[in-house]
């Protein structure tokens, strides 16, 4: 599954526009469209926003051939 494919059904799944989830990461609406329709790669900074908006997984986001999102929730930093 790819990052583009994970952004959109993460999205869906928690019920947000393309517009909600830019106002929550801090980046443009045309932004999330992109990366939900091309092979537009967040940066890393951006990358843990949309994780942390979407509730999954920054390893989830990162890597393709993890299909699981709360893989790696456990590393997830608390404090």
């Amino acid at each position: 599954m790819t990052f583009s494919d994970k952004i959109k059904r993460s999205r869906e799944v928690r019920g947000l526009s393309q517009q909600q989830l830019a106002d929550l990461t801090g980046v443009s609406k045309r932004t999330i469209a992109s990366y939900e329709s091309t092979n537009a790669m967040a940066r890393l900074s951006t990358m843990r926003k949309l994780a942390e908006a979407l509730q999954v997984s920054l390893d989830y986001l990162q890597n393709e051939d993890i299909t699981d999102p709360t893989y790696g929730m456990e590393k997830k930093e608390y404090v």
